[in-house]
């Protein structure tokens, strides 16, 4: 059984069972949840129990939380610690009772670079709507060998420009405001439906890097004085970034800007509003008349804020949609809900449109993905017909498997998007290419 380093070290500190002992199916399906183990190791322990598929699944979907490992009310100081074994602060914020059902919603708020976690936590507090958990994560300096998208040209140049930057937030999976919604999970009854992301300055800059490439894990974003790409510090525009807009047709979100901002040039969100309303994607933009980069006002408490706290609290993801669009810049944030991207090209997008046993699929540098049967969305009993880019590529009845369970687990550790059936389908080489408006018709 193959266990990742983090485990290691959490069993030698006795955090967790010993090693020795055989995972029961439930520590399997939690460690795998929190991102400590590989699927692999959870299928083999379901196996070892002799599990059925759908039996997995509804370990997953029922799966308590650690009771022992919840936090009393209040505020509290914990560590995160991401795949490298790097180690982040983190506060969190418990309210003095979850809503009527028991569960709480989630937010998570990202500081800006001139900031610290606490100074952006306790702001949140404020912002947030009543029975919501809270998180303030903290940036650490990046790994020195780990590209950023939004610094490319520079990178290419042989500009170190990553010095400037004492911090910033991470893209990746087990990026550290990412892996704070994991810890929430694994310790409170949660609302999977109702967790917000938001950020401010630096924090803007995450939440809409964040957000749009892990567009299921929330139900609405809200990136304030920040930004998409700081390659439009000098290039202006940065269209490989942006042109992950398009994942926000499934996503709300709320976004701020002082008109007279000293450090973010409001002109970075201006063009993305103007790009969201030609795309015809809903948004909500605000910006502060003579508002600089800090809009005390904003952070003490306003009417804006005010506004923010009550969609914020009418924020709902809708976990089970018909229609998957996901555009992607690399294999690491490679799909979306029920859609998974395996093998793309520097710049990918899929648009799948599940109904009754049909599911159409319109692809752009995707060579395979896999989709995960949402019995929601599909009659995953019968036999499925999926056709790519207008070309039927597959029919055929597919089997339960605890490596469907497994592998959409460990994607998002949400039970509530998690499968127990599979289907993964390789793109012919030969496929005609799709117009444009095509990928619009498809959208209605």
């Amino acid at each position: 059984m193959s266990v990742s380093p983090r485990v290691l070290a959490c069993a030698l500190l006795g955090l967790a069972p010993a090693l020795a002992q055989e995972l029961s199916p439930e520590t399997a399906a939690r460690w795998l949840q929190d991102g400590a183990i590989e699927p692999a190791a959870a299928v083999e322990a379901w196996t070892q129990a002799k599990l059925e598929p759908e039996e997995a699944l509804k370990l997953v979907q029922e799966l308590a939380p650690d009771a022992s490992k919840a936090l009393a009310p209040g505020t509290h100081t914990v560590e995160l610690r991401d795949r490298a074994d790097r180690a982040s602060e983190c506060y969190v914020f418990v309210p003095p009772e979850p809503r009527e059902d028991g569960s709480y919603r989630v937010a998570i708020f990202l500081h800006g670079i001139g900031g610290n976690s606490e100074e952006s936590f306790r702001a949140g507090v404020k912002m947030a709507p009543e029975h919501t958990i809270v998180v303030g994560p903290s940036s650490i300096r990046p790994p020195d060998d780990e590209p950023y998208e939004d610094l490319r040209t520079a990178n290419r140049f042989g500009v170190d420009v990553m010095k400037r930057f004492k911090t910033w937030w991470r893209y990746q999976p087990d990026a550290f405001p990412l892996q704070a919604l994991r810890f929430v999970r694994a310790r409170f009854k949660v609302d999977h439906d109702a967790v917000i992301l938001a950020g401010y300055s630096m924090g803007g800059f995450g939440t809409w890097n964040l957000g749009l490439r892990y567009h299921d894990r929330f139900a609405a974003i809200a990136p304030m004085a920040g930004g998409i790409s700081r390659e439009e510090f000098a290039l202006g525009s940065d269209e490989l970034s942006r042109s992950l807009l398009g994942n926000l047709r499934g996503m709300p979100v709320w976004f701020l800007h002082g008109d007279q901002d000293e450090v973010v040039p409001v002109k970075f969100d201006q063009k993305t509003a103007k790009e969201l309303k030609q795309a015809q994607i809903p948004f909500t933009y605000h910006e502060v008349k003579d508002g600089k980069h800090v809009l005390r006002d904003f952070l003490a408490g306003n009417a804006l804020t005010d506004e923010l706290r009550e969609w914020m609290a009418t924020q709902r993801r809708d976990a089970h949609p018909r229609r998957v669009e996901h555009n992607a810049i690399g294999a690491y944030h490679g799909g979306a809900y029920w859609v998974r991207l395996d093998e793309v090209d520097e710049r990918a997008r899929i648009l799948a449109v599940a109904k009754k046993s049909k599911v159409q699929v319109l692809v752009e540098g995707v060579r395979r993905f896999t989709l995960f049967l949402d019995p929601e969305v599909v009659d995953a009993k019968r036999s499925i017909t999926v056709l790519v880019n207008g070309h039927k590529v597959a029919r055929t009845k597919v089997k339960p498997s605890l490596e469907a369970v497994a592998e959409s687990l460990a994607r998002a550790g949400d039970p509530t998007l998690t499968y127990a059936r599979a289907l993964t389908i390789e793109v012919p080489d030969d496929l005609p290419p799709v117009p444009d408006e095509a990928w619009v018709a498809a959208r209605k």
